[in-house]
């Protein structure tokens, strides 16, 4: 940080010409702003980020552990038929929209690849969305958190009907709480893979530098409502950075008091265009 401008180095792969042929190159060009609006992305959380519990739970079992595979492959019914074979027994770990989603993707896989069975296993009941018309106008109760559309249909069909053990006859689900250990060792023999469906993380960040330190990634959180990026260890704002999207969500409250973090493009949008004025206009 150098007189309130920060200098930004944007690398990048520029093709030079050489003699005998072309020749790939990094550069680095750099900028110097004001203000920094980090709108990096987030990725699904991986076993690893929760203590891999299938790896722990398959070692005190004695069986071989699940594969696990990437949560996009589960929200992708083309992707799921290249890897799923119905000789396999894959457990979904989660209760949101995504392990919904990867559950009627898996239930709904043609008879030639469809697994001989599915295991959900889940920590909180299922929540829905609720659109309501009251005396605070339009809204939506649990608008970030609960299931949505047909999404929502399904769940409510397949899996809470009193006809969804015949709906889907493959799918067992079993809630891990308050005993995990017998959740697993009920359910997670002789399943074949897994997908972990267990919220998002952050991407990593450009390194940040003050003072000629660069603060560590874990140090680094956001002002709920302002976006403002603050140092955790000094408890000091970063002056001028900002973070959007949904690695730097907003915090909601809905008319009931309930507090979410605003997920979705249109509520991204919601943010910056009040986040981006105030920015500008502070000192």
């Amino acid at each position: 940080l150098d007189q309130q401008l920060w200098q930004l180095s944007i690398a990048h792969s520029a093709t030079s010409a050489h003699m005998g042929g072309q020749q790939q190159q990094q550069q680095e060009d750099s900028v110097l702003a004001e203000r920094v609006f980090l709108a990096t992305g987030s990725q699904p959380r991986t076993a690893a980020d929760i203590g891999a519990p299938h790896l722990q739970y398959s070692a005190s079992l004695g069986i071989p552990a699940p594969s696990e595979l990437d949560l996009e492959i589960a929200l992708s019914p083309a992707a799921l038929r290249q890897v799923i074979t119905t000789q396999d027994e894959v457990a979904v770990v989660g209760s949101s929209h995504s392990a919904v989603l990867s559950m009627r993707n898996l239930a709904e896989l043609p008879p030639s690849c469809r697994p001989r069975r599915i295991v959900n296993f889940y920590r909180s009941p299922l929540q829905y969305a609720e659109y309501r018309n009251d005396e605070h106008g339009q809204w939506i109760l649990r608008d970030n958190t609960g299931l949505k559309g047909l999404v929502a249909e399904w769940a409510k069909l397949h899996l809470e009907s009193p006809e969804a053990k015949w709906r889907v006859p493959v799918l067992q689900r079993v809630c891990m709480f308050p005993q995990p250990d017998k959740a697993f060792g009920r359910a997670l023999p002789g399943c074949t893979k897994i997908f972990y469906a267990v919220g998002y993380k952050r991407n990593p960040l450009p390194e940040i530098v003050v003072d000629g330190q660069a603060i560590p990634q874990g140090d680094i959180a956001h002002d709920l409502t302002t976006g403002q990026l603050i140092h955790k260890t000094q408890n000091t704002v970063l002056p001028g950075v900002f973070g959007c999207g949904i690695a730097f969500p907003e915090l909601w409250t809905d008319p009931f008091g309930n507090k979410e973090l605003a997920v979705g493009m249109f509520k991204f949008m919601r943010f910056l265009k009040k986040a981006v004025p105030a920015a500008l206009s502070a000192a």
